[in-house]
């Protein structure tokens, strides 16, 4: 029971401490997240008639800018030691929700996409 509470210790604590020493990479995975919302968006531009990228791909763009917002609120708030926002918790929940949202567009891009555009091309070729 005591190594219960340790943990639940761990993840909930209100104020874990001054030294965190994840902060650059933390930062680097909000900027890439970054990145990759304005990639997407540049090619959502780039690209306005493939109908297909843009059915995949638009919905992802505000999860993807959140998080990395969120993100950076938390580097904030865990270097100034605000309480309950700097709880290991949340640095975890975001840390997952990343984690996913790179994963589903890995796998829209490698599996969904190319999928889809076979579809329509083949839709084009019965029409002719």
């Amino acid at each position: 029971m005591n190594t219960f509470n340790n943990i639940i210790y761990y993840f909930f604590n209100a104020n874990p401490g001054k030294t965190f020493t994840y902060s650059f990479l933390i930062i680097a995975i909000a900027i890439l997240l970054a990145g990759l919302a304005i990639a997407i968006k540049y090619n959502l531009y780039k690209h306005k008639e493939d109908k297909s990228f843009r059915k995949i791909f638009k919905p992802w763009l505000p999860g993807l800018i959140a998080v990395a917002v969120l993100l950076l609120l938390y580097i904030f708030f865990r270097s100034n030691q605000v309480p309950m926002l700097s709880m290991r918790f949340f640095l975890y929940l975001l840390v997952a929700i990343s984690i996913y949202q790179m994963a589903g567009l890995i796998y829209a891009y490698t599996k969904k996409y190319p999928d889809l555009k076979k579809k329509k091309l083949n839709k084009k070729k019965k029409g002719k």
